[in-house]
């Protein structure tokens, strides 16, 4: 397909036809939920001449917004959610605006086709999940695959129901747009060519291969530290796959940096055994994309495809059986392979703690530190950078401390409430590592601070929030330099988090420097405790690139 020369990209190209017929069908105004994958829609607004009427982080509260809005004007409003969990959000609103005939407009942001049938992350059923509630729905084709005209016609057609009082109400237009990181990346190619492959029949003795424990085991991590043993191939391990704390199998911890490394880019593995959910690490997913390695697969999950491998990868059912069955046909693995990534994690593991010292205050540090804390039965960590903090930090040790992440879509929603409900079950002391926009995503949740299934005093916990000012995770992506970046995409939050703590009745410490938030991790107290930490809005950018260099490399010696 030919676009535009003047268009920055060809998804920004797919979006302005798409908000022209929307502008020319008398949508006027638009609620948005920035997100990863709907970025390039949010900033399409502005060149269609669609006024963003207000900016939410919550996709549930955002929708009834914009229900409001269409029906007190009478005219059709749009609302633009990412991919995901958060378009399941938007249903409550829909049973609301579908029988009374509402003009709600869902613009759903998604991965391209490909991605959605091979499970990469944020990726769900939107046409599915809506279907109940809307009166019509458009699921369009990448936007590489048809043309302009096309497109512009099968946008015109849906919304002709918009003039028709019998036919119009909730519409959804479902729109796959590339991109790596999001929908405003310069060269948004998401799925790269697949890899050429080895013959998968050549399954032996002495090869290269991997163990990658992912988030949520299907089976008991014991189970995959015996197969770690009876292989001899090294085990990489997230920090939600319960092989960390306590320390099984010899973990390899440190694959976000190890996969960059030039001992290990140069030496690729011949065969990957994942287990699991896919692995939180970006780098560590590209390494495994591009090595074109024959992948084995255990897991529980309904996808047959994998956007890690090429559909020549075998899913097989996770138990005992099974893995004694592979572990008595490939053992034993390459001893070098297996030295040289343990001897890298080791010494990248050794300078972590050195290097985060070495930082100033901000967000990279304090994640450290709440990532270090004992004392603790059960640590819950929130998706986006939490999530990629804490699997950088979290060092395997014989703590028992339960790590729970909820990777199932990679959503912020529900994590306030889905820890409490954790801390309820297991009558452990909990302590969340969340920040701002998904802490703002569930605040109800924490009418449940005192809820246990006992009927006992509830264990006391604490949420760490790290009040970063909105989605730093995005600032490490070039946006900054989009308009209106700190509104539309950021998103920062004016919200008095002591104030919220005071109406749940919780307490409340507020946390400015590393020794303050020590203290408040280590003092004791009664209840649930909301811990707001204050970092530098922009400190993420600032640190993160030294901090993995200075990991990375060893020091010289004097």
């Amino acid at each position: 397909m030919r676009t535009d020369p003047t268009q920055r990209t060809r998804n920004a190209a797919w979006v302005d036809v798409i908000l022209t017929e929307l502008r020319r069908a008398g949508t006027t105004q638009a609620v948005v939920c920035p997100g990863g994958r709907s970025i390039a829609l949010v900033m399409g607004f502005a060149r269609a001449g669609i006024a963003v009427v207000h900016v939410g982080t919550d996709e549930r509260s955002a929708a009834f917004f914009a229900l409001g809005l269409a029906k007190a004007a009478g005219r059709p409003v749009a609302i633009c959610v990412t991919s995901g969990s958060a378009v399941a959000n938007l249903l409550p609103a829909l049973t609301e605006a579908d029988p009374l005939g509402i003009k709600l407009i869902l613009l759903t942001a998604d991965r391209p086709g490909g991605g959605r049938r091979i499970a990469m992350p944020q990726t769900a059923d939107h046409i599915g999940l809506c279907a109940s509630a809307v009166r019509e729905a458009l699921d369009l084709p990448d936007p590489d695959t048809t043309s302009l005209g096309d497109l512009r016609r099968a946008v015109a057609a849906l919304l002709e129901r918009l003039a028709d009082p019998a036919r119009c109400g909730p519409l959804q237009i479902n729109i796959p747009l590339h991109g790596v990181f999001t929908s405003a990346d310069a060269d948004p190619d998401m799925i790269p060519p697949p890899p050429s492959l080895p013959d998968h029949q050549d399954l032996r003795p002495g090869l290269r291969g991997l163990i990658v424990a992912g988030p949520d085991l299907p089976v008991a991590p014991a189970l995959v530290a015996e197969l770690r043993r009876s292989l001899g191939y090294p085990l990489l391990a997230d920090a939600a796959s319960g092989l960390r704390r306590p320390a099984q199998g010899d973990p390899v911890c440190s694959a976000d940096v190890l996969a960059l490394l030039p001992a290990l880019q140069q030496h690729r593995p011949q065969l990957v055994i994942r287990i699991g959910g896919p692995p939180i690490s970006l780098m560590l997913q590209r390494y495994l994309a591009t090595s074109g390695a024959a992948t084995v697969r255990f897991t529980h999950d309904h996808t047959t495809g994998d956007f890690l491998s090429a559909a020549a990868s075998r899913t097989l059912t996770p138990d005992a059986r099974n893995f004694a069955a592979l572990a008595e046909r490939l053992a034993p693995g390459d001893p070098d392979w297996h030295a040289l990534w343990v001897e890298q994690d080791r010494a990248v593991r050794s300078r972590i703690d050195q290097a985060v010292a070495d930082l100033p205050w901000g967000e990279c540090t304090a994640a450290h530190i709440v990532c270090q804390a004992t004392g603790y039965g059960l640590l819950h960590i929130a998706n986006s950078m939490s999530a990629r903090h804490a699997n950088l930090f979290i060092a395997p040790t014989q703590d028992t401390t339960r790590i729970f992440m909820n990777r199932g879509v990679n959503g912020i929603d529900g994590t306030v409430s889905t820890f409490l409900g954790e801390r309820a079950a297991t009558g452990a002391r909990g302590l969340l590592l969340i920040g701002d926009q998904a802490m703002l995503h569930d605040i109800t949740g924490l009418e449940a601070a005192d809820a246990n299934p006992n009927g006992a005093i509830c264990p006391n916990g604490a949420i760490c929030v790290v009040n970063n000012q909105g989605g730093s995770l995005f600032d490490l992506f070039g946006l900054p330099d989009l308009p209106d970046h700190a509104r539309l995409v950021r998103n920062p939050t004016t919200v008095k988090f002591s104030h919220i703590a005071a109406a749940f009745g919780c307490s409340y410490t507020r946390c400015e420097d590393a020794a303050t938030l020590r203290q408040a991790l280590q003092a004791q107290w009664t209840g649930l405790r909301l811990i707001e930490i204050i970092v530098p809005p922009h400190s993420l950018t600032r640190d993160l690139t030294p901090l993995l260099q200075a990991i990375a490399t060893p020091r010289p010696v004097i």
